[in-house]
């Protein structure tokens, strides 16, 4: 169970994933829980500062939520957003790239791969995106590729 998320074995682009944060964080989680509970033991109004900071932090992180769900509409908004908010993502650029090909978009498609491809030259999915996007289309702009 430990094994993903000890990073001995790493499985694909681990260093960026948080999917692996999940289960260290049920310790801290519980850590903090009693930790309050004992701060907070002899306070007068304890279950009532205690539902309104539930609230509070629901209603943060719900407003949070649904401002994030804007980006994940559709590739459209979603990858040049991530691009925005990091910096050499050739993931992104790579899905993008894929995503605007799809779309029939060729020209700013090869920019995005180009940019994958300029990023972790050792990507090969990078290099493999253009001739497909290109297929049966002139072939010149696979070659300069």
């Amino acid at each position: 169970m430990l094994v993903p998320v000890i990073g001995i074995v790493q499985v694909g682009r681990q260093a960026h994933a948080d999917r692996y944060t999940y289960l260290p964080l049920i310790g801290i989680t519980i850590t903090i829980v009693w930790l309050v509970a004992e701060l907070t033991e002899r306070w007068r109004f304890r279950k009532q500062i205690g539902v309104l900071a539930s609230a509070v932090v629901i209603i943060t992180l719900s407003a949070c939520a649904y401002h994030q769900t804007a980006f994940w509409r559709n590739a459209d908004s979603l990858w040049p957003h991530t691009l925005a908010v990091t910096t050499d993502n050739d993931g992104a650029h790579l899905a993008f790239a894929t995503a605007l090909f799809a779309e029939g978009k060729t020209e700013e498609a090869i920019v995005h791969a180009r940019a994958a491809a300029e990023i972790r030259p050792a990507n090969a999915g990078a290099y493999g995106k253009v001739p497909v996007g290109l297929e049966g289309k002139a072939l010149d702009g696979a070659i300069l590729f």
